[in-house]
């Protein structure tokens, strides 16, 4: 029995540090790409750069994710990179859906859609389910179940799995 504890608590201890270092190797990598945006020139690469880092905190940090997706907006309306507008606004949706924020979500979602249908994005899919989430979140799920099913219809193959998670959620409630 003392064997058996023994084991199962070196089994923990593994786990643990190994979670540590993952941890501690994805916050090299952001520290890494945060000193390479210090040095880039106002171009389309400081944007996909920017981008990447407001992609990585839109979630976990969301208010991070739209300092960095704000960043991108500016820097690409400025050089009117468009395909840098539609995920700089996208991202930006979703950090302001995150931090609570649905009306203002709900409005760089419909962003979003437009420029996808004027740019012809192969992202229309999630365009459309950017703007379901802001009525999911308002409690409006009929309306969020409507653009969940146009999502589908144009979701591209590795949408699927989460536009079926959002059917489900809306169905739910």
């Amino acid at each position: 029995m003392k064997r058996l504890f023994y084991k199962f608590y070196l089994i923990i201890l593994l786990v643990v540090f190994a979670v540590v270092v993952y941890a501690q190797n994805d916050s090299l990598k952001i520290d890494s790409v945060k000193q390479v945006l210090q040095k880039e020139k106002e171009d389309t690469n400081k944007v996909w750069t920017l981008i990447n880092l407001a992609g990585y905190y839109q979630v976990a940090h969301a208010d991070t994710g739209i300092i960095y997706a704000q960043q991108a907006l500016n820097l690409s309306e400025k050089l009117n990179f468009e395909k840098g507008i539609f995920y700089a606004e996208g991202i930006l949706a979703t950090s302001l859906i995150v931090t609570g924020n649905y009306p203002l979500g709900l409005d760089y979602a419909f962003k979003t859609v437009d420029l996808a249908k004027k740019i012809n994005s192969t992202d229309k899919g999630w365009a459309n389910s950017l703007v379901s989430y802001s009525y999911y979140y308002l409690g409006e799920y009929k309306t969020s179940l409507s653009y969940i099913r146009e999502s589908m219809k144009i979701a591209q193959p590795h949408d699927m799995a989460p536009g079926w998670r959002d059917l489900a959620w809306c169905f739910i409630n």
